[in-house]
């Protein structure tokens, strides 16, 4: 099983409903051009539970933590940056 660092989600939908019907994850080259010269800045996956939806969070411009908010709820969630920290990119939040 290998280990995906920086996934592209895609979410399928029914089109008689609003709700996924799989989750199909992609391996592949960051939604930036290659030709931008830029490095993208770093993310993680969150999973929502009570809105059963996945959120892409970028980390913060100064480098420290995630923030991430519930799109059902509202619940605000935040990942610090740091030493001893965890290399694992998804997460899970119970609302």
């Amino acid at each position: 099983m290998s280990v995906l660092h920086h996934p592209v989600i895609r979410l399928a939908t029914n089109a008689m409903s609003d709700h996924p019907r799989y989750l199909d994850i992609v391996e592949g080259p960051s939604a930036r051009s290659a030709d931008s010269g830029s490095t993208p800045r770093p993310s993680i996956q969150v999973w929502f539970a009570c809105a059963n939806a996945y959120q892409r969070v970028f980390r913060s411009v100064n480098g420290d933590r995630y923030s991430a908010r519930c799109p059902k709820c509202g619940k605000q969630i935040g990942f610090a940056v740091g030493r001893g920290g965890t290399n694992q990119r998804l997460f899970e939040v119970r609302c």
